[in-house]
């Protein structure tokens, strides 16, 4: 199509089980090439999948990291560096919504070191997560339709060093009445 790229194959499913709602992806360490990175429900599996210009390889670098999750309606994104991985997630037999983050390698597609960094959002389903441009913030919020002004934004500083002083560095920066849903934006 001219160098602006085309569809050469289109509605086949990459994989058929159930998946959270979350999907996201990175660039390649090769720079040109991209990983998509999804989460298996009432799982703790990852399934990577390298996208070239040949197209998707459908065979899955599978990651069994972090707690079993069970929440369709969670989020999860790659930081800019493509060296992090965060994650909302309710997990299986505990009635707290949580912010865990990982460590992704872009060469391999592997999602490896769970580190839950907040499981208090109160009942509330946590819900969106992203990273800042730098990489040196974590940005969480969670949810609801039912309790008024419950929704809230949470941040991370990634830099504080050790996990309980990332945990330590926590700051709740506002609460609304809705949830947010983040995606980083070009400014």
């Amino acid at each position: 199509a001219g160098g602006q790229g085309s569809v050469t194959v289109k509605n086949t499913s990459l994989y058929a089980q159930p998946i959270d709602e979350k999907i996201t992806g990175t660039l390649h360490c090769n720079g040109s090439d991209y990983w998509i990175v999804i989460h298996q429900n009432n799982s703790n599996s990852f399934r990577s999948y390298l996208l070239t210009a040949s197209g998707v390889n459908t065979a899955a670098v599978v990651s069994a990291a972090g707690p079993i999750s069970n929440n369709f309606n969670t989020k999860m994104r790659i930081s800019a560096t493509g060296s992090k991985l965060a994650s909302t997630e309710r997990l299986v037999g505990n009635p707290r919504f949580g912010v865990s983050l990982y460590d992704f390698d872009n060469s391999s597609g592997l999602v490896s070191n769970f580190q839950s960094i907040y499981s208090d959002f109160n009942g509330i389903e946590g819900y969106g997560v992203e990273f800042s441009p730098d990489g040196s913030k974590l940005y969480g919020s969670n949810y609801t339709f039912i309790l008024p002004n419950a929704g809230s934004l949470h941040q991370w500083d990634l830099c504080a060093g050790s996990l309980p002083a990332i945990v330590a560095s926590h700051y709740s920066v506002i609460t609304s009445p809705l949830g947010h849903a983040m995606q980083l934006a070009i400014n």
